[in-house]
């Protein structure tokens, strides 16, 4: 980490303050914060969510278009359906593995180191692209981009979540409303550019817009720069006492009254001692990699029955994404409709981003419950898309459909993945999901291509992505009927055991 990266000495001696000066402060009583109280919610988050949006639009939406870019290369092969998912399979293996490696990386190396070079995993190789005359090739490039991407987009949905407490739903829909945008226009450049200056310049210009990326993931900072000042967060957690005694209360990170914990506040940086640290007694080999990479929460019941279920969604939707203009080339149209079926839908995605947005500005909803109503309505409009693709406006009319649905799926998954987990644990999160889904994407995606390409037919690959896309609908209902009635019981048991302190006083 260069030194101009980290707060300034004078910063340091300016705004220090220690623990026990914020006890002295409150010292009528035991005050504890976590880092979602400390959360800046602004400040330097804007620039986290500007790099979000730099890093998606010029890395990771032209992905959208690859069918098109190389739509011809493929059906020349006569394999494009195993060709596309076999691609998109070795892309995932990558992605997933960098991804649950995130969270080990920055412990041991600092964000900027990291992110600048998953920033050069991900950029350099669209460069070969361009020179590429063989699948296999193509394989290889997939493998090492996905590595950068995998690394990347951990990252940046770990750093936007830990700077947003209050206002992350806000802020997540706005920057997906910002990179819907780019995924109207690129289809429509990437089909200008082609025309202009063909196949292999189009990809050297569209490798140039991607380079972006490396400044873009250079504005992340640590959150723990640009935490608010605790007295602040005490003062006003001591006018408000009492005025929320309903509200959750979260497991402790930081206590600033604890000898244990060991905690400094130096400037904006809080060291925080982990949660689980590896005994010395206990030093396994299973025990070792389960600390550094947080392996525990493949045993946390609702985290993995809402990361499988969001996998097999996005698994679902990505091969249908990719099948599609892979059909409509087969069926003769043209790249120019093509590409304005992927702009319709991007347009009819950004429609509805921006209506989310509005939606959450009026509506507090839980996003695993909206993400369960758009995993069903999304069911309905896959098999409609069966009945209307026979016609271009059908297609059309079905794309931009399950684009308006894709949004409640897409804006509040990264909400669902940490929710009810800590700041400090939002990589590991992202990272344990990725792996999931990757592993998913790399068995079922490929098998659909596979089905598709052996049966010859696109209808039986959608019924199969039918299927997926419904698979835990029941699991998440069940899910939230355990989560429904364990809360009732609490409360009862909450309320029982007011009465009964309330009857000791007057007895």
């Amino acid at each position: 980490m260069s030194d101009c990266d980290r707060p300034s000495a004078e910063d340091r001696k300016n705004s220090k303050i220690t623990s026990k000066e914020v006890t002295n402060y409150f010292s009528d009583q035991n005050e504890e914060l976590t880092l979602e109280d400390l959360a800046p919610d602004g400040g330097w988050g804007w620039m986290s969510a500007l790099a979000m949006i730099i890093v998606y639009v010029t890395a990771f939406v032209p992905g959208n278009s690859f069918s098109i870019v190389f739509g011809d290369f493929f059906e020349a092969t006569g394999q494009s359906g195993s060709a596309m998912t076999i691609l998109t399979s070795v892309y995932m293996i990558s992605f997933s593995l960098a991804g649950v490696m995130t969270n080990a990386l920055l412990k041991k190396y600092s964000l900027r180191l990291v992110s600048v070079t998953a920033a050069l995993l991900c950029v350099l190789p669209n460069l070969s692209c361009a020179f590429a005359t063989h699948v296999y090739q193509l394989g290889i490039i997939f493998f090492i981009q996905g590595t950068g991407a995998g690394l990347m987009d951990t990252i940046l949905s770990a750093n936007l979540n830990a700077y947003f407490v209050k206002n992350r739903a806000k802020v997540v829909s706005g920057t997906q409303v910002l990179i819907g945008i780019g995924g109207i226009v690129y289809p429509m450049i990437i089909d200008a550019l082609m025309e202009i200056y063909g196949f292999r310049g189009m990809v050297s210009l569209i490798a140039a817009l991607s380079l972006n990326t490396i400044p873009g993931m250079m504005l992340l900072h640590p959150v723990e720069w640009h935490l608010r000042d605790p007295k602040e967060v005490l003062e006003e957690r001591r006018k408000l006492k009492g005025s929320s005694k309903d509200s959750p209360v979260q497991e402790p990170l930081l206590s600033l009254n604890s000898e244990d914990s060991n905690e400094k506040i130096e400037g904006k940086k809080i060291v925080i001692k982990r949660k689980s640290v590896t005994s010395q007694e206990d030093s396994s080999l299973w025990h070792k990699l389960s600390d550094l990479f947080d392996l525990s929460l493949l045993k946390d019941r609702r985290f993995m029955i809402m990361t499988l279920g969001i996998s097999f969604v996005f698994v679902a939707d990505s091969t249908f994404v990719s099948l599609v203009p892979l059909a409509m080339l087969e069926d003769g149209y043209t790249n120019t409709e093509t590409a304005g079926t992927i702009s319709i839908t991007a347009a009819a995605e950004l429609g509805s981003r921006i209506f989310y947005l509005l939606f959450t500005m009026v509506v507090n909803c839980r996003a695993r419950f909206v993400f369960f109503g758009a995993m069903i309505v999304m069911g309905f409009a896959r098999f409609a898309y069966l009945y209307f693709e026979s016609t271009l406006m059908g297609i059309y009319i079905c794309t931009a459909a399950m684009g308006i649905v894709r949004t409640f799926l897409i804006v509040p998954q990264p909400l669902v993945v940490v929710e009810n987990h800590p700041v400090e644990m939002y990589a590991a999160c992202y990272g344990i999901f990725a792996l999931i889904s990757g592993i998913i994407m790399i068995v079922i995606g490929p098998l659909v291509g596979i089905i598709k390409d052996a049966t010859d037919s696109f209808q039986v690959g959608q019924l199969v992505l039918v299927g997926l896309n419904c698979a835990f609908i029941v699991p998440w209902a069940l899910e939230f009927l355990v989560d429904y009635r364990q809360k009732r019981r609490n409360k009862v048991v909450n309320t029982t055991g007011n009465i009964n302190a309330d009857n000791h006083v007057i007895a």
